[in-house]
C-alpha cells in the first residue's frame, strides 16, 4: 500500500528524517512509535504532501482523494453541528445531494456518532472530537488512513473505544498508519511496527517478528560473588549480571549451557532458569537509546 524510500527532510538544517525507509502492507495496522521529536508527525505530513522532502521517495497505492488523515491536534469550528461539519467536509471532497447525506450519516455510524450529529462541537467530549476528526478522515471512503496519536488525551474508555474503531476500520479492509506512544495500544492492535529514533528507524518489522528480535534468559542463582560476576561477564557480549540474576541477551544465550556449568561447578544453587522474549517496552527503551 505504502512504500517510503531513503526519505530525509531537515528543518531550517535541523535533521527530521534521516534515510527512513519502510513499508505497509495493504490491510496492515501499522505502528510508529516513538519519542517526541522521532519524526513520525513529519513522515506523515510527506505521506500527505503538506510538506516537501529533502530527498528521498514515497509510492502509495491510494491516490490522494483515496488518503484520510487525523492531524496530532484536529481544530474544529466550535460553533458548527457535528452533521453541519461533516457535510461542509464532504461538500469539499466533491460529494453532493443524496450522497453526501448517505456518506455523513454513514461516517457517523462508523465512529460511533450518530446520536451526536445535531450537537453542537463545542459541547463535544475529547473522545466525541477524536472520534469526529476520524469521521472526517473517512468522507470519501479512503483506502489508507493516516492517524496521529489518535488515543491522545483520552481517558481509559475513549482509548478502548478509539482501539475498537481501528480494528473494526481493519476489518473493513482499510489500512491504517498510526503514530502512537501508547505501547499498550501496539500490542492489542498493531500488525507491524516501526520505531523510530532521532529521524531513524530503528526497529522495524511485523509486529510478532519485532518482538521475538530480542530474546532473554534469566538465571537465578542463591549468591554470587564479584569475582564470580566478572567472569561471568567476560564470556560473551550481552551477558548481564545484577545481584544473583543472570541475563542473557541475543547471541549470548549461546552460553546458557556453559554457564549453568559453571555456576553448578562454583557449588551455586540455580533457583531458576526462564527464556522469554521480550516486551514491547523493553524493546522500545532499547530501540530509542541505539
Amino acid at each position: 500500500m505504502l512504500l517510503v524510500n531513503n526519505l530525509i527532510k531537515s528543518y531550517n538544517n535541523t535533521p527530521a528524517l534521516r534515510g527512513v525507509s519502510l513499508e505497509v502492507p495493504t490491510g496492515a495496522v501499522f505502528g510508529l512509535l516513538g519519542p517526541n521529536g522521532a519524526g513520525k508527525s513529519t513522515l506523515l505530513k510527506l505521506v500527505m504532501g503538506f510538506i516537501a522532502a529533502n530527498s528521498g521517495q514515497i509510492q502509495c497505492q491510494a491516490p490522494p482523494q483515496h488518503i484520510g488523515y487525523l492531524p496530532e491536534r484536529p481544530a474544529f469550528p466550535e460553533t458548527a453541528r457535528v452533521d453541519d461539519y461533516l457535510r461542509t467536509a464532504a461538500s469539499l471532497a466533491g460529494i453532493h445531494g443524496r450522497r453526501q447525506k448517505d456518506t455523513v450519516a454513514g461516517v457517523l455510524h462508523t465512529v460511533g456518532l450518530s446520536d451526536m450529529a445535531g450537537r453542537r462541537i463545542r459541547t463535544c467530549s475529547k473522545g466525541m472530537r477524536q472520534r469526529l476528526a476520524v469521521a472526517q478522515a473517512l468522507i470519501g471512503d479512503p483506502a489508507l488512513l493516516l492517524l496521529d496519536e489518535p488515543a491522545a488525551g483520552l481517558d481509559p474508555t475513549g482509548q478502548i473505544q478509539m482501539r475498537n474503531l481501528i480494528l473494526a476500520l481493519q476489518q473493513a479492509g482499510r489500512t491504517v498508519v498510526l503514530s502512537t506512544h501508547q505501547l499498550n495500544e501496539v500490542t492489542q492492535i498493531c500488525s507491524h511496527v516501526a520505531i523510530l529514533s532521532a529521524g531513524r528507524v530503528t526497529r522495524i518489522g511485523t509486529l510478532n517478528s519485532v518482538l521475538l528480535a530480542e530474546p532473554h534468559v534469566q538465571i537465578k542463582v542463591d549468591t554470587l560473588t564479584p569475582e564470580l560476576a566478572v567472569g561471568l561477564r567476560d564470556l560473551a557480549p550481552g551477558i548481564a549480571v545484577e545481584d544473583n540474576r543472570i541475563t542473557l541477551v541475543g547471541a549470548a544465550i549461546e552460553q546458557k549451557a556453559a554457564i549453568l556449568r559453571q555456576l553448578l561447578d562454583a557449588g551455586l544453587d540455580v533457583q531458576g532458569l526462564v527464556q522469554q522474549q521480550a516486551n514491547l517496552e523493553e524493546i522500545y527503551l532499547e530501540a530509542i537509546r541505539s
